[in-house]
């Protein structure tokens, strides 16, 4: 069984993901690997809000998956 509030990286490496974002809510660091793409607010653009969303390599240099619609 796994303890999520443990936060101590052998939690994170039994879980089967592997890519992580971090939203606007503040939540704890993913131990060890850290997050891939991270969420932040991006101000307004003609009077609307927009979120700011940046990608890395996180700290295993896993790099964010991006999904494509075959044409």
């Amino acid at each position: 069984m796994l303890r999520i509030e443990n936060h101590d990286g052998w939690v994170y490496g039994n879980l089967k993901f592997q890519h992580y974002w971090h939203s606007l809510s503040i939540v704890p660091n993913v131990a060890v690997r850290g997050y891939q793409m991270t969420q932040s607010d991006g101000g307004t653009v003609q009077e609307v809000g927009i979120d700011k969303n940046l990608t890395q390599a996180d700290a295993d240099q896993a790099q964010v998956q991006w999904l494509l619609q075959p044409t």
